[in-house]
């Protein structure tokens, strides 16, 4: 039975086609609803510093709008006043007037203000900018005193990267204006919001692939679930790294928090990605990398949820371990790069470029070169462009193979079950030679010395043939009542053969199904091998009984018995191996022997009622 009519390969591409269509119209419809930014020129004004500035302890100096001042190099003092202009046409309105509110953004940094003769104070006297739970992005309002000079000093309570922070807080000044404020805020940062959204959409389309995938064998499931989680983190730390998502979400540490382990995770998961297209010692050193990146984020994790450091403090810890970590993944795909074919050279390159473009940033960082993830974006979308052109070649073609070889699988079960067949049928035809050569050399000889039983082992024997015969070629289980008969036709013959052995019966469950022939060749065996080696006499006790999951046969002897802990040669045993194989086929069951050397021997057929069960309903 096919698993995907028609040509799954199409079939694929079409629904990755038709998800791709369905998200792309659902990112237009979402910002086809947000307002244009030219809506702001004509309701509210913007706001900008004039004035002085310094750090720490240092000189006063002009402020120039756009200069870059370094926020860890020390607490910044700006010393001036607001000045109100149009944003479509530069015009100054003038001074910030009384009351008017100046929409201040914090990212990660700490204000403090003063008026004309007043000291310093907290910007808004119910946050504290230090307390973790509003350490993040945010905008605070400034209700302006119409002062002719103020103070303003900036603390970055960090001390490390976020060297763009009072950047930041002078060039996004603007007066407040309620929702229309907020809105246009949000439509400001709705291009990352939108990326995010996309690449979450996307990567939820890859975990469905992924798990499709493992349904039909496919290989590359491991790709396929660490590049949906790639892009799944990715998709996070984009919608919260847009600007406005104080907005979006107003728990400013949940934002921090998601938005600092969206990055880690991202990097972890594309560690273990690229880690996955290495070989032997490479891969093995790559996911050794993995797990201790892993190993490190929950570390982190566990010391800011017990109070030891702030988690926005780990930051840097992390950056230096993972700037480690790339730079022994760009050696390991280098290496790949020089040794491998053309197809692992291209993966091998791909893989560099997120690694070293990490290692940029985080320098670029530092140095205060740049703020942000500037490379490592651009990076990004362009191995997810490219990504998709894989996606779309590579993933079709690896589930067609796969649903081709699940077809495959299960033609191969099929035929097997009929050999399985076939094989059972020559088992039986193998032994009813057995019983009838022996049966026909008995005959023989009491012919010869004893007509009369001669004349009653022949009826016994065209008993056995016309009632039994047509059920030898039958490769269906037979009820152990019907197995009986079979039994007590050939022990009738053997006795007339060895008069002086006792056949005794214990047969208190009847009514179930079994392999024909499955007890017979035991009782054979039990009087060739167990009672012939005795000088005379001998027992064989044949029993039925049921438990509650199985129904038992057992054919015990008290003959000479054999050494069970002496190597077994299977080519001796044909006989046994041959029932093993027919009980387990056809009832799903089992035979044991148990033997003690002048004891005796036991064999023990165990058949579970759910297989004769459904054997019953089956026939």
């Amino acid at each position: 039975m096919n698993y995907v009519k028609g040509n799954p390969k199409k079939r694929i591409f079409v629904g990755i086609c038709i998800t791709l269509l369905a998200i792309i119209l659902s990112l237009f419809v979402y910002t086809g609803t947000s307002y244009g930014n030219q809506a702001k020129n004509a309701l509210y004004l913007s706001a900008e510093f004039c004035g002085e500035y310094k750090i720490a302890d240092g000189e006063w100096q002009p402020y120039v709008k756009g200069k870059h001042i370094p926020a860890n190099r020390g607490d910044v003092t700006l010393k001036g006043y607001f000045n109100l202009f149009i944003p479509e046409t530069g015009e100054v309105v003038g001074n910030a007037p009384e009351g008017v509110v100046i929409a201040c953004y914090f990212n990660h940094i700490a204000i403090e203000i003063a008026e004309e003769g007043e000291d310093f104070r907290p910007l808004d006297a119910e946050i504290n900018t230090k307390d973790e739970d509003m350490c993040g992005e945010m905008y605070i309002g400034y209700v302006s005193q119409g002062s002719e000079e103020i103070r303003i000093r900036l603390k970055n309570p960090h001390r490390f990267g976020n060297t763009f922070a009072v950047d930041d807080f002078l060039n996004n000044l603007s007066t407040y204006a309620g929702t229309d404020f907020e809105r246009d805020v949000l439509n400001s940062g709705s291009t990352g919001r939108v990326m995010g959204i996309a690449l979450i959409l996307f990567a939820f389309m890859l975990l469905g692939m992924a798990a499709f995938s493992v349904r039909i064998n496919a290989k590359g499931n491991g790709n396929l679930w660490l590049a949906g989680f790639v892009i799944i983190f990715a998709g996070v730390y984009f919608i919260f790294e847009a600007r406005g998502v104080m907005f979006f979400s107003e728990v400013i540490k949940f934002n921090t928090r998601l938005l600092a382990v969206s990055m880690m995770l991202y990097m972890a998961s594309l560690t273990a990605l690229l880690a996955l297209q290495l070989k032997g010692k490479s891969r093995l050193v790559g996911m050794i990398l993995t797990a201790v990146a892993a190993v490190s984020i929950a570390a982190f994790m566990v010391a800011s949820a017990l109070h030891t450091v702030r988690f926005y403090d780990t930051l840097p810890y992390w950056a230096i371990l993972q700037t480690v970590i790339c730079l022994v993944m760009i050696v390991l795909l280098a290496l790949r790069l020089i040794r491998g074919d053309k197809k692992e050279k291209t993966l091998s390159a791909f893989g560099i470029l997120p690694m070293a473009s990490f290692i940029l940033d985080f320098v670029g960082t530092v140095l205060g070169l740049w703020q942000g993830e500037v490379v490592s974006k651009f990076v990004f979308v362009f191995l997810f462009f490219s990504a998709l052109i894989l996606i779309f070649k590579v993933v079709p073609q690896n589930m067609d193979a796969a649903i081709r070889a699940r077809e495959l699988e299960t033609e191969k079960i099929l035929l097997n079950a009929e050999l399985a067949d076939n094989r059972i049928a020559i088992m039986i035809s193998q032994i009813q030679p057995h019983f009838i050569y022996n049966t026909l050399g008995t005959i023989e000889q009491l012919c010869i010395t004893e007509p009369e039983a001669a004349s009653k082992l022949v009826r016994n024997f065209s008993l056995y043939l016309r009632g039994n015969f047509s059920e030898l070629d039958r490769a269906k289980p037979i009820m152990f009542s019907q197995e009986m008969k079979h039994v007590k036709h050939y022990t009738d013959i053997e006795q007339v053969r060895f008069p002086d052995m006792t056949i005794q019966y214990d047969l208190r469950s009847v009514e179930f199904l079994l392999p024909a022939l499955s007890v017979q060749p035991l009782v054979e065996n039990a009087i060739k091998h167990g009672l012939m080696g005795l000088e005379q006499g001998g027992i064989v006790t044949i029993s039925a009984y049921e438990t509650e999951e199985h129904y038992v046969v057992e054919v015990e002897d008290d003959g000479v018995g054999f050494d069970t802990s002496a190597e077994y040669d299977e080519r001796k045993h044909i006989g046994i191996k041959n029932i093993r194989g027919r009980l387990d086929a056809m009832c799903k069951g089992s035979l044991a022997i148990e033997s003690k050397v002048g004891k005796g021997t036991k064999a023990t057929i165990r058949i579970p009622k759910e297989a004769t069960e459904s054997d019953s309903n089956n026939g």
